[in-house]
């Protein structure tokens, strides 16, 4: 009989309650669930980052171009980033025209106008309608 008691008492599992663990082990056991919890919440891969770094650096540097070619227009000087520039002739002058990245720069030297425009690269020459 003592025999059977033994082997009944080696095949009870015993699990402790939460309370009865170290407290080191409850702490790895929260940290993991933090870990995956913060992982299905943000959802993000290593690649999705990466891109999305670089998207960011490529908006500010496209910000940066703007910005540089705008005020050297507003200075008087020509912009440093044309992709294409274009010179229409009238009989009263010429308009310099360069596009940019997203943008379009005029700039007008006629005996009826003369000016710099920097504008959206949609806008048309001021002087087209009259060609």
């Amino acid at each position: 009989m003592d025999e059977e008691k033994d082997v009944i008492k080696t095949e009870e599992v015993v699990i402790p309650k939460r309370e009865d663990r170290n407290i080191k082990n409850v702490q790895e056991d929260d940290d993991f669930f933090d870990a995956k919890t913060k992982k299905s919440i943000k959802g993000r891969s290593v690649i999705s980052r990466i891109i999305n770094v670089i998207l960011w650096i490529v908006l500010l540097l496209w910000i940066a171009v703007c910005l540089i070619d705008f005020y050297n227009v507003k200075k008087g000087n020509d912009p440093k980033f044309c992709i294409t520039k274009e010179t229409i002739t009238y009989s009263d002058g010429t308009v310099d025209s360069c596009l940019g990245a997203g943008y379009r720069v005029y700039v007008y030297n006629r005996n009826s106008y003369k000016a710099r425009e920097f504008g959206p690269f949609w806008r048309k020459d001021r002087t087209a309608d009259n060609k």
